[in-house]
């Protein structure tokens, strides 16, 4: 079990929290990246999908739209389901700065519960929009438990030069969700490795050597 964070490690907590948020808006593992593989999926499911239709069109000699007509075409849903699910999940997003000074949650975002083919359509939408609003700095609440508990994780794994058990880093009572994601977060960004059993994990050395100035004396 994790000993109880002082305030000299909160401060060093804070300045690592600002290096995640910024990782997060620039690296493609992150924010940026969400935005991006959700505009390349559209963009390659509407280039298959305006291809075939215009060449089975084409081949029964049918009159139709040109490709660039269906192009079109198949971009209407997909931007009609953005400006859907902006709507619906606007309000589950907050700025960084009213994160930290909100005092009751707002609703998280609607779950997909519409089946597997319909939520694997919505992915690219749903990749857009929360990759754009995560580049601006805007993210559920969830999210932003998950940077805050990051870098608690970070500033416990600076303490040791070594590998240190997964269990020892667990702060009673735990959102084991906001931990995997934390987790997960670090991992993606290539900050931390794991052991091959995940039993224990260490702070990526290149990034200790980063902190090195921010953290408190020993």
């Amino acid at each position: 079990m994790a000993q109880p964070i002082s305030a000299q490690d909160n401060s060093f907590a804070v300045e690592v929290e600002k290096i995640l948020r910024l990782t997060d808006a620039s690296s493609m593992a992150g924010s940026l990246g969400r935005l991006l593989k959700g505009f390349a999926l559209a963009l390659a499911v509407g280039l298959v999908f305006a291809t075939v239709l215009w060449f089975f069109l084409l081949i029964y000699d049918l009159r139709s739209l040109n490709w660039l007509g269906w192009f079109i075409v198949y971009l209407v849903p997909i931007i009609a389901a953005c400006v859907w699910y902006d709507q619906m999940t606007r309000r589950a997003y907050v700025s960084d700065a009213a994160a930290a000074n909100i005092s009751e949650p707002p609703p998280a975002p609607p779950a997909l519960e519409f089946g597997k083919v319909p939520a694997i359509l919505l992915w690219a939408p749903r990749s857009i929009v929360d990759g754009y609003r995560g580049f601006r700095g805007l993210r559920t609440m969830e999210q932003h438990a998950s940077f805050s508990r990051a870098a608690i994780l970070v500033v416990d794994l600076s303490k040791n030069e070594g590998g240190v058990e997964v269990k020892r880093l667990v702060r009673p009572p735990e959102d084991m969700k906001v931990f995997a994601m934390s987790v997960e977060m670090l991992e993606a960004f290539s900050l931390i490795g794991k052991a091959s059993d995940g039993k224990s994990m260490w702070l990526n050395s290149t990034f200790r050597q980063k902190l090195r100035p921010l953290m408190p004396a020993r």
